[in-house]
């Protein structure tokens, strides 16, 4: 699996420099932010810079910084937090040492960290991943749809208001169409996991659902404001959660002109109900 891991304290990527120095204010969707996950067993993992590759993740005595592979420290052990749906990572050669980011982005001290402090605490993001087919079940009973996505699916988003399904134009533009047929209408999924995802053009492979303040639009930029959470209804359909704003889904105003906001209200509205 290839992953982004998000600072909680700065929101965003953790990413190596060329000196093999770790910075928590790295840029989304580029290769030095980005880590090859190589697992073990019992959560022991080692993560490696996509970019630059003979750069582990380390955390030392002394300091967190990137290292060579043949190096103990490179070995870490992956602890959920699973009330908040972080991740921290200890170092399996320095028990309750743990790689951690101040607010600023710099590195902190192993020895001045702890579990349960924020600067130790990641969000992952999947860039890449292995579908893993599991049979999760809904809140009705029944197996998810879930376990039908596997990264890099090709679906269509119709919503059962409009009755129309979603597109993006060769300019960036959404639209709406009944025609289940126009090929501006697909979509690649993307798994983020934990049930979020993101929706690129299979068309325009450079534009994707993104949403900018309460707005959405088809030029969503490589970050978390790109990123959805499916959440089911019990016909199978589903609603769209921005992962940034918990509070708020992804709503078609079809009475007028197509128009495709974030609103701030329950699932289940029609307006924010879609099929696959």
């Amino acid at each position: 699996s290839v992953v982004e891991l998000i600072c909680c304290t700065t929101g965003n990527p953790l990413y190596v420099k060329q000196n093999g120095q770790l910075d928590g204010n790295g840029p989304f969707g580029k290769s030095k932010s980005e880590f090859c996950v190589h697992s073990s067993q019992h959560g022991i993992v080692a993560l490696s810079n996509r970019k630059r590759n003979q750069f582990f993740l380390s955390v030392q005595q002394r300091q967190t910084c990137a290292s060579r592979s043949d190096n103990d420290d490179v070995t870490l052990l992956l602890r959920a937090i699973s009330h908040k749906g972080y991740v921290a990572f200890e170092s399996l050669v320095y028990p309750e040492f743990f790689l951690a980011i101040d607010s600023t982005g710099k590195t902190v001290a192993p020895q001045n960290t702890h579990l349960d402090m924020k600067e130790a605490q990641f969000s992952v993001r999947a860039k890449e991943q292995l579908h893993r087919h599991a049979d999760i079940m809904t809140a009705f009973g029944r197996p998810s749809i879930v376990n039908k996505l596997y990264d890099k699916a090709l679906i269509q988003l119709g919503n059962k208001h409009a009755k129309k399904y979603l597109g993006i134009s060769n300019i960036g533009q959404l639209f709406h169409t009944a025609d289940s047929g126009d090929s501006l209408t697909i979509f690649i999924i993307h798994d983020r996991g934990a049930g979020v995802y993101s929706f690129q053009s299979h068309a325009n492979s450079g534009y994707c659902l993104g949403s900018d303040g309460n707005c959405v639009n088809g030029k969503g930029k490589p970050d978390q404001s790109s990123d959805f959470r499916l959440l089911e209804n019990i016909d199978r359909s589903v609603c769209l959660q921005s992962s940034t704003s918990p509070q708020s889904f992804v709503s078609v105003d079809n009475t007028i002109a197509l128009s495709v906001n974030l609103v701030h209200i329950e699932t289940g509205e029609h307006q924010t109900i879609f099929t696959m």
